[in-house]
């Protein structure tokens, strides 16, 4: 095998298998470089994961350095979706089928791809199960992705630690990158006085699928006070 040989739909397969039927056990042994361990790890699961597992275990033995780099990605994504109940991920396999689930992983591969800073793939999973929950459908989910993946981390950050209410005047960089990516979105303008006539007189304020992004992955709702920031979901903290 090489890496010319590696194709979207072996990845697909792995992807949707491991989605199914991920245990601890399984992805334990993509971090195993012993094979021998390896197939050992894998004599408690079912064939086809095994397969699966087998498959991602001989892509990263071959892979380029670029290549390598993506597997990473993916195999940390994998790992976050073991973590997520396995009746809840074969209840929304049962409702969607498999081709469906297929369809869905090559827009989240290609994504994975694209992604530079690992910690998005964090957020991902986190949209993920809000969708498995049905608190995100399809298009949101996807949009949420899309979103995300043209956002820098740190602007996000910032969003989750300046979340409010209020409209508010574009004053840091990270407001200015927020804006471009659609969270933040146009109010109006403000009547200035002398003593701030160099200031941009256009308000914003952040939008509401900004705010429900903020209160599915970081468990903040807005405040109304931008003094004070966001505040903890009571919702949220009592589920955790």
């Amino acid at each position: 095998m090489n890496t010319e040989n590696i194709s979207v739909e072996q990845l697909v397969n792995s992807f949707s298998t491991l989605y199914e039927q991920a245990t601890s056990t399984a992805i334990a042994v993509l971090e195993n470089e012993s094979i021998q361990d390896g197939i050992a790890l894998l004599n408690d699961t079912a064939d086809e994961l095994s397969n699966a597992i087998g498959s991602l275990k001989a892509l990263k033995a071959v892979a380029s350095i670029p290549t390598k780099l993506f597997m990473n990605k993916f195999e940390r994504y994998c790992k976050g979706i073991a973590d997520i109940p396995i009746e809840k991920r074969q209840r929304y396999l049962e409702k969607l089928g498999k081709r469906k689930i297929n369809e869905e992983s090559v827009f989240i591969l290609n994504v994975i791809n694209r992604v530079e800073e690992l910690g998005k793939l964090d957020i991902f999973l986190k949209l993920l199960e809000a969708k498995l929950d049905e608190v995100l459908d399809d298009e949101e989910f996807r949009r949420y992705i899309i979103r995300v993946d043209h956002t820098l981390l740190c602007d996000l950050v910032h969003m989750k630690e300046n979340l409010t209410n209020d409209d508010f005047y574009l004053d840091c960089i990270q407001m200015e990158g927020l804006a471009n990516a659609g969270w933040i979105v146009y109010s109006g303008m403000s009547i200035l006085d002398a003593a701030d006539s160099r200031r941009d007189p256009n308000l914003y304020h952040y939008s509401e699928s900004a705010k429900k992004f903020c209160e599915i992955v970081y468990g903040v709702i807005a405040n109304d006070e931008v003094t004070q920031g966001p505040i903890r979901s009571v919702a949220l903290e009592t589920t955790e």
